[in-house]
């Protein structure tokens, strides 16, 4: 590992529970949950030093009939180290000889707990000085898909959304020009995305795929939520249509109900040789993204005559499903209406 502490820095039902549980599984890692940021009163501790210490060195040595008398004693490095080791008494009682890197994951950072300019940044940065090397992971998620939660029941609607919003801005601000913050998504979780596989050489630690999906089929937080199984079965549905098309699509990555789902492959139309054929999506939230024209070598060798078949790759990526919905992926080429060529269905873990 790279570094001595983890913290996942957050608000409430980006994944965070399914996050520590993942990065519990590895090897000599022990992340504990949330403590209602009692980190924040050895903050609040922390700060009243720091002015103390500021009357010192304004007024230099105090005798018993000053109001700062014994000010010089303080130090802070000193306090640092005594709440350090109190902190890992409570976190990570007992024999600690196999963790190599501890921490916890808090959800307790929007501007209702850090509501002045630049407090939350200020308490990141004491943190960063409470646990020295360490990784902050920032995690987030959309914020349409955060809010429906029951967690956010109390907060009206806009209201909640512009506090996942201001805390996005402020930690992004935060970590900047930072090399020891690296930022995901609930999506790159639920996927096992490049980006959420990047995050385990970004930790320096080994991204083992078995024991990931092993930990994902588990229940986590909030029970009784499909999306709270984030690797079901996709099912990936091909459709005869009347024209002569080549199709072969992929899943790349996979999905659970309230994450998205990119698939990859080939779409090329026999017939049409100069215009290559159009996909649209229906059934999926949002839109997706669509690349066509991606380089096809091994169908420019199968048809060496067509014009369009060496560019016939195409990436399908931001497919998220409606609740017991399918999606599916249409094909058009100029003059007829588009076809289904595939359908795609979310398997509910059982």
């Amino acid at each position: 590992m790279k570094y001595k502490h983890i913290l996942i820095v957050t608000f409430g039902r980006t994944g965070s529970t399914l996050l520590m549980g993942m990065l519990n599984a590895v090897p000599g890692v022990v992340l504990r949950g949330e403590n209602y940021n009692v980190c924040l009163g050895l903050y609040q501790a922390y700060k009243s030093l720091v002015a103390v210490q500021r009357e010192q060195e304004t007024y230099g040595f105090q005798h018993g009939a000053k109001p700062f008398y014994g000010a010089e004693a303080i130090h802070l490095e000193t306090f640092l180290a005594d709440a350090r080791q109190m902190l890992a008494h409570q976190l990570i009682p007992g024999d600690t000889a196999d963790t190599q890197c501890w921490g916890f994951k808090e959800i307790r950072y929007t501007n209702k707990d850090f509501p002045q300019p630049g407090d939350l940044e200020a308490y990141l940065t004491f943190l960063g000085l409470l646990l020295p090397d360490t990784a902050f992971l920032f995690l987030g998620r959309a914020h349409e898909e955060a809010v429906r939660s029951a967690f956010w029941k109390d907060a009206e609607k806009t209201t909640a959304m512009q506090r996942m919003a201001q805390f996005d801005r402020r930690t992004a601000g935060w970590a900047a020009d930072r090399s020891d913050c690296y930022r995901l998504d609930y999506a790159d979780i639920v996927s096992q995305n490049a980006c959420f596989q990047q995050m385990f050489a970004f930790l320096g630690a080994e991204y083992d795929a078995e024991a990931m999906s092993q930990v994902a089929g588990r229940e986590h937080s909030y029970g009784g939520k499909i999306e709270n199984l984030p690797v079901p079965e996709v099912i990936l549905r091909k459709r005869k249509t009347a024209t002569l098309f080549v199709t072969d699509l992929k899943v790349e990555t996979e999905a659970s109900s309230a994450g998205t789902l990119s698939l990859g492959g080939i779409v090329f139309s026999r017939e049409e040789r100069t215009v290559a054929p159009r996909l649209h999506v229906t059934g999926s939230r949002g839109t997706p993204q669509i690349t066509a024209g991606i380089a096809s070598p091994w169908l420019a060798e199968k048809f060496p005559d067509h014009p369009l078949s060496g560019q016939s790759r195409v990436q399908i990526s931001g497919l998220s499903f409606e609740p017991n919905k399918p999606i599916q992926i249409q094909v058009a080429v100029p003059g007829q209406a588009p076809e289904v060529i595939y359908e795609v269905f979310l398997k509910p873990n059982t």
